[in-house]
């Protein structure tokens, strides 16, 4: 992966990954304590983003409220 200071940044794909972890959040319905995505790769536009490491950190069971 080459950097191009000049080049703008693929903002959708920023935006695509946000709406997705939000949406994983909803899905797991409070089982989530923590993501972490560091670093995350934002290519040239139209290119992607990658998320080079994730760190999902759930709840303990009996800390899930009902």
């Amino acid at each position: 992966m080459r950097c191009v200071p000049d080049a703008p940044a693929d903002v959708g794909a920023v935006t695509d990954l946000l709406r997705r972890i939000a949406r994983l959040a909803l899905d797991a319905d409070a089982r989530i304590a923590e993501i972490d995505v560091n670093p995350l790769m934002v290519r040239e536009a139209g290119r992607g983003a990658v998320a080079v490491d994730v760190l999902v950190v759930l709840r303990p069971e009996h800390e899930v409220m009902a």
